[in-house]
């Protein structure tokens, strides 16, 4: 994704709200990044230092009559502490912000070396649920056509469609993280450290205010059937993606949407030798090996967690000798 200055009450083209100041002061608008745009693993060191800097969030940073110095530090060092738990969960779990928001404590269980992700959100195409058609006067002889009309059969005439969409929800496949892994003590300290929330679940990041409904109907359906909330009990997506991207601006980083899930399969490639069809597994993606029309050689061999977790151990000493040599640094 990419942004750029732009003034008061212009529309945010990621939300498809009105913009609100980022966390610098400047009116921040967001447009889809490109799969192109992706980058190759930064490293385990840059981003232990992009993690770290979490941290450094001067949060409650104004003197307050009412709070003293000591509570404010407090809150500050909490709620950094859950920017940073957000930032190597995403990694972890190769997730959007807005997913692994969604988070809670049954979703992990620790099997032998590793940990098993289950019943994960994941955030599919959107959905078509309506349709706009303008329709083109018939042109004359010689005229040219605007761009983006067609002629259509269906409706006889040149026309031009819009199609309304909505975002649509599912659930990941199980996979696996293993526990020798960086990071991976900032998710096991989350998940012991999680209480009951609404709906009975253990959120990992819930939400400090009242619970709100999301904008998208696709997504507050989904949190109903699955959960059984009205409304929102985590922290609100626009807001955790606020503050990611402005950590990784001091660290000079363009932390965009799908960039912790770009790492992640970066690194899983990098180190594990994860082929496609493993990577597709582990992210249940679309497409490939996932595609709602699958190759024949899809439809007879299925991967399971098995077949990751068995390339993970058998790759495992090229990841921690060179986590051994960046802790000698």
């Amino acid at each position: 994704m990419t942004e750029r200055s732009l003034e008061a009450g212009e529309l945010n083209l990621y939300t498809g709200r009105t913009c609100e100041r980022g966390l610098n002061g400047k009116w921040i608008v967001y447009e889809r990044a490109r799969v192109k745009d992706l980058k190759e693993f930064i490293g385990f060191n840059s981003l232990k230092t992009l993690i770290d800097e979490s941290l450094k969030t001067p949060y409650y940073s104004r003197p307050h009559p009412f709070l003293s110095n000591s509570y404010r530090e407090e809150k500050r060092r909490e709620i950094c502490q859950t920017d940073k738990a957000i930032q190597a969960t995403a990694f972890l779990t190769g997730s959007r912000i807005s997913e692994v928001l969604m988070a809670h404590a049954d979703n992990f269980s620790v099997e032998g070396d590793f940990i098993i992700c289950k019943d994960l959100p994941v955030l599919k195409r959107f959905s078509k649920i309506a349709s706009e058609v303008e329709y083109l006067d018939k042109p004359g002889g010689g005229e040219i056509i605007p761009k983006g009309y067609t002629w259509s059969k269906t409706y006889g005439a040149f026309v031009k469609i819009k199609w309304v969409t909505d975002a649509r929800l599912d659930i990941r496949e199980d996979f696996p993280i293993p526990l020798w892994e960086p990071f991976i003590d900032i998710l096991e300290e989350r998940i012991r450290e999680a209480k009951p929330g609404p709906g009975g679940y253990r959120w990992l990041f819930p939400s400090s205010s009242l619970p709100s409904r999301v904008e998208s109907k696709g997504v507050q359906k989904w949190i109903l059937e699955r959960f059984g909330l009205d409304a929102r009990a985590w922290i609100s997506p626009e807001r955790a993606y606020q503050k990611v991207r402005t950590i990784g601006e001091r660290q000079g980083l363009h932390i965009f949407n799908h960039w912790f899930r770009s790492q992640r399969a970066t690194m899983l490639n990098h180190y594990y030798r994860f082929n496609e069809q493993l990577l597709h597994r582990f992210f249940s993606w679309a497409g490939g090996w996932a595609t709602t029309r699958p190759s024949m050689g899809a439809l007879y061999a299925r991967t399971g967690i098995e077949e990751l977790t068995e390339k993970m151990q058998v790759n495992k000493t090229r990841l921690l000798s060179e986590l051994k040599e960046v802790k000698q640094e």
